[in-house]
């Protein structure tokens, strides 16, 4: 049930005998009678592109790579570079295009010693060269180091970069997606860059894919660059990465789960300390949704410029001035001048500042949705709309941390609401000279309107609407002192859905989830609304309208029932969506209380038609269920890479159920709970699913038993904290599972909880371990996890496995600490079968390994207080019952192996 070598490189996904097959994606058509056709004139007629060079490519030679020997089925992978290589050649010195026809074109890793997959520079850079393909039909699939057969955690290299390209010349990079293999989405792990271009000069990525990398599009020092209309998903660190940049564009592209910034413009000091060095940088328009390790954007330079950006759901600030990539301590200082922040939305940052932060110590953290620090000169800020920050909407300084020294800071026009704190922060001992604060409306927050600890001079305010007044803080200062505001009684209009989920307090003891009662509720039957269920006509509208006469219904809640047959189900596009979320659905049960959508079983088929739109979505309800119903995505619309979109979502829900339910063929994971309580999960079948199979994050009070998940891509079960808010999972039980079949991942994989209970159930076929508890970020980490009486069988199976062991603990604290009564427990399992050994506790493995601060050399390794293996039994374990270094045991203080 795991992919074979070959099958990792083509398009579907075999699982012993059993296949599922990934969509093969519509081709572009970008290759006509032998010419590749021009972009059209409205991709250029846009906001911010009016600079860019437009290409024509209509009037280049096409050389196709597999005309030199590439294999477009994925398969004899060690012929890829050279067919590349030849079709460049091929061209000569005036260039042209290098065409990629639809296919998987698979890329071995390099031998070692070597850190890119594929690399041309120096005498042999790119100048003239047009990469063009036919969009996510033309796949480049990078494969990532494998354990060797004895099983030695030791790394293999200490990079890996996809294409990279050195001192490139007039290059573009068009219709092409980039994929890595296998998944594995720790923050640490060794780079797996999609594209890096070093020092580019005229370099434009265009309609670019990335799934699943670490990082996506890096194109430090260059000059005239523009990435343009690309999506990055599943990145384990940043997604577009524009450093030290001068006259580049980034502009409508879209970034979703993000492990660091969604959007990087850092400036190097260490490189060079003069920001007029970085200078005319845009990002335009583009959007970053679930930021899980970083800063939605990141701006550094001098008349740099973030305009009509959309970040939503950040760890950190979905805004932040970043000017150094070098020792904080040691660096030097640099001015962020002239630089424009302005049209941007900003919804929900700031989550690292959460209680249950178990990294966060102190006052650390950036603490506001934009924050600025360090030397800065006019600096406008205005016209955005920044939604439930976690703590400060605006933070001049960070608390903490970094003091600013400012003149000219201009914000005006800005809607700020319902931030945990302050509108506006100003930290103490820092110093601005010419702060003018106008027509901004701070409504309904926790805290002042402005928040000043610093020294201001020139200071002007004006035509401002706040909800609490203005906040001289000892040893503070505004000269002369501010009267430009008004306290109103307005309230914003923006409700935060997830206020109550944000708010509650850490759960202290188990509290079971039930399935909600029906007794009473009226039933109203989708066929007589007009649904005709052939599985060929549009049955939405019906569906909707069964769903309107349900809530007009005097009772308190309702039945959907729906009888058998397959119901075609398009994205209504008038309800699709969701209040400040760019996330959308095919049908949406919202902000409702009592609502069941039942079924006759499988045979009552619900088929959804996009990828990029959850099926069924459930956002803030309460005592509702999903029950008797089978959910697939049609098989033509399946995509080859994986998209964030689930066939059902619960997202801050309470007190609701998912029973009795199939679940195939999803373009993301197949069920995902996020940001909700007391949920129960029972019954529920998740076949072929694009990503996860049962998918629970950020979720307390959850309960998942006799549940089947069979051929995922990814975990079968997995439970981590990046759901529509970030916050730690809390007693989750897990049991009597059946989990058969992963492509890339664990069987059952976790990323953090406190008080969680994986027990009593079956796993076998795994591509990595069995039952998997990794470390993604320290934020939300693995807390206390019991792990006792399952039985795991040929684990580890995968041949791109990098877990040494058929149950892994693997980098689980990250750094964050050992003396707050972190525990794992592993008692009571059976494994059966392992090419490796028992039980891994570590992080050095192929894909983690270590990292540089300062000159040396740190480890990642599991940091706990309290670990107890004993009483599991080991059959046909090739390595050691448990596989633990020295190192890693000095790093667990109650340790017991028995």
């Amino acid at each position: 049930m795991f992919l074979s070598t070959t099958a990792l490189a083509t398009a579907g996904f075999t699982f012993l005998g059993r296949t599922t097959t990934a969509r093969a994606e519509t081709p572009i058509g970008n290759l006509q009678n032998g010419v590749v056709s021009n972009l059209p004139a409205s991709f250029y007629n846009r906001t911010g592109l009016t600079g860019m060079t437009q290409i024509q490519y209509s009037t280049m030679a096409v050389e196709s790579v597999t005309d030199h020997g590439a294999y477009s089925d994925g398969t004899h992978p060690t012929s890829t570079v050279a067919a590349f290589n030849a079709a460049i050649a091929a061209l000569g010195t005036t260039g042209g295009i290098v065409y990629v026809p639809p296919g998987r074109y698979t890329f071995p890793a390099p031998a070692a010693g070597a850190t890119s997959w594929w690399i041309r520079g120096g005498t042999a850079k790119l100048n003239n060269i047009h990469f063009v393909g036919e969009g996510d039909a033309s796949v480049l699939v990078f494969q990532r180091d494998a354990l060797p057969s004895n099983g030695n955690t030791a790394n293999v290299r200490d990079a890996g970069q996809g294409w990279e390209f050195d001192d490139a010349t007039n290059v573009s990079v068009r219709d092409l997606a980039f994929q890595w293999t296998p998944y594995i989405m720790t923050r640490h792990c060794i780079t797996g860059t999609g594209l890096l271009c070093r020092r580019p000069t005229s370099v434009q990525i265009l309609r670019v894919s990335v799934d699943h990398c670490q990082p996506g599009i890096i194109m430090p020092d260059g000059t005239d660059c523009y990435i343009v209309d690309s999506v990055i998903r599943n990145s384990a660190s940043d997604a577009f990465n524009l450093g030290d940049a001068n006259d580049s564009v980034a502009a409508y592209n879209w970034a979703e789960n993000i492990t660091d910034d969604g959007f990087a413009n850092f400036m190097n000091t260490g490189t060079n300390p003069d920001s007029a060095a970085f200078s005319n940088v845009l990002f335009q328009s583009n959007t970053a949704i679930g930021v899980a390790g970083g800063r939605g954007l990141t701006i550094g330079g001098t008349n740099h410029s973030l305009i009509g950006n959309w970040v939503e759901t950040a760890t950190a600030s979905g805004i932040f001035s970043d000017i150094d990539q070098t020792d904080i301590a040691n660096r030097p200082n640099a001015v962020l001048r002239g630089a424009v922040v302005s049209g941007n939305t900003l919804i929900r940052s700031n989550f690292e500042m959460r209680a249950d932060n178990r990294s966060r110590t102190g006052s650390s953290g950036f603490h506001g949705a934009i924050a600025v620090h360090d030397l800065v000169d006019d600096l406008e800020i205005s016209g955005n709309t920044i939604l439930g920050s976690e703590q400060y909407d605006v933070t001049l300084g960070i608390d903490g941390w970094r003091t600013i020294t400012a003149t000219g800071i201009d914000i005006g026009g800005n809607t700020m609401s319902r931030a945990g704190s302050a509108g506006i922060r100003m930290r103490p001992t820092s110093t601005i000279d010419g702060l003018d604060i106008h027509d901004n409306a701070i409504l309904g927050n926790g805290g002042p309107s402005v928040s000043i600890g610093g020294t201001v001079t020139t200071a002007s305010s004006s035509r401002n609407n706040v909800t609490a007044a203005t906040q001289v803080d000892t040893g503070g200062s505004v000269s002369p002192a501010f009267t430009g505001f008004t306290v109103v009684s307005t309230q914003p209009t923006f409700v935060d859905t997830y206020a109550t989920i944000r708010a509650a307090a850490n759960e202290t003891a188990w509290d079971q989830p039930v399935v909600p009662s029906t007794t009473g509720l009226g039933s109203f039957n989708v066929r007589d609304y007009g649904a005709v269920g052939d599985g060929v006509h549009d049955d939405g509208p019906a569906f909707y309208a069964a769903l309107d006469a349900l809530y007009a219904d005097p009772a308190d809640g309702g039945i959907l029932w729906i009888p058998s047959g397959q119901y075609l189900i398009n994205p209504v596009a008038s309800r699709a969506g969701y209040p400040n979320t760019k996330i959308q659905h095919h049908f949406g049960i919202l902000d409702k209380n009592k609502i069941f959508v039942k079924g006759q079983g499988p045979s009552s088929e619900l088929i959804f038609t996009s990828a990029d739109h959850h099926g069924i979505r459930f956002v803030n309800c309460t005592n509702s269920s999903v029950d008797g119903v089978k959910l697939s995505l049609k098989s033509a619309n399946k995509p080859s890479l994986r998209h964030c979109r689930a066939l059902l979502n619960f997202s801050g829900a309470q007190t609701c159920s998912i029973t009795n339910t199939t679940l195939v063929d999803s373009g993301g994971s197949n069920l995902l709970v996020d940001s909700s309580r007391k949920i129960l999960v029972n019954n529920v079948t998740s076949q072929n699913a694009n990503n996860h199979g049962l998918q629970l994050e950020s979720s307390r009070q959850v309960e998942l038993y006799g549940c089947t998940a069979t051929d995922s891509r990814d975990a079968g079960i997995h439970l981590g904290w990046n759901g529509v808010i970030y916050r730690e999972s809390q007693y989750v039980r897990i049991h009597d599972n059946t989990v058969d079949g992963t492509a890339e991942s664990g069987g059952i994989s976790v990323s953090s909880g406190a008080n969680v209970t994986i027990s009593d159930n079956e796993v076998s076929n795994t591509a990595q371990s069995g039952i998997y508890l990794v470390g993604r970020n320290p934020a939300f980490p693995i807390y206390s996890v019991d792990v006792t009486g399952n039985t795991v069988t040929n684990a580890c199976a995968g041949p791109l496995c990098y877990t040494p062991g058929a149950i892994g603990v693997h980098s689980i604290r990250e750094g964050a600490g050992t003396t707050d009564g972190s525990t794992v427990t592993i008692t009571g399992n059976t494994i059966d079968t392992a090419p490796y050994s028992g039980i891994w506790v570590g992080g050095e493995c192929p894909v983690t390994r270590v990292h540089w601060t300062s000159g040396q050399l740190v480890r990642y390794l599991s940091e706990l207080d309290t670990l107890t293996i004993s009483g599991n039994t080991y059959t046909s374990v090739a390595g050691s019952n448990v596989l633990m270094t020295t190192e890693q045991q000095a790093l667990i203080p109650h340790l017991t192996v028995s």
